[in-house]
């Protein structure tokens, strides 16, 4: 699969990625898709899809690039940055992203 660079981060991204908004397939699928390459995974505090993906990436997160959206109410990065660790068990998650609605 071919990588694209993110901006001007210096992180190269899978130029195909996995969203899981309405996402109820269940962890498996979205670890058969990272190893296929699309390590590149779309989720938001109001998916309500976190947790799964969450427990996809369980000991294979270094490989994982996660984008995730917050809702307007935790704009503030120190809140915004906890809600998203509260609701995806991972080390890091990178980048967090105002939600649009």
């Amino acid at each position: 699969m071919e990588l694209k660079p993110l901006g001007n981060t210096g992180v190269v991204v899978p130029e195909i990625g996995l969203g899981v908004w309405r996402y109820s397939g269940g962890m498996e699928p979205l670890r058969q898709g990272i190893a296929l390459g699309a390590y590149l995974l779309d989720t938001a505090e109001i998916y309500g899809t976190e947790d799964v993906v969450g427990r996809a990436v369980n000991g294979i997160r270094e490989r994982v690039f996660i984008a995730t959206k917050v809702s307007g109410d935790h704009l503030r990065y120190d809140r915004g940055k906890g809600i998203a660790s509260d609701l995806l068990p991972t080390s890091l998650v990178t980048p967090i992203l105002p939600a649009v609605t």
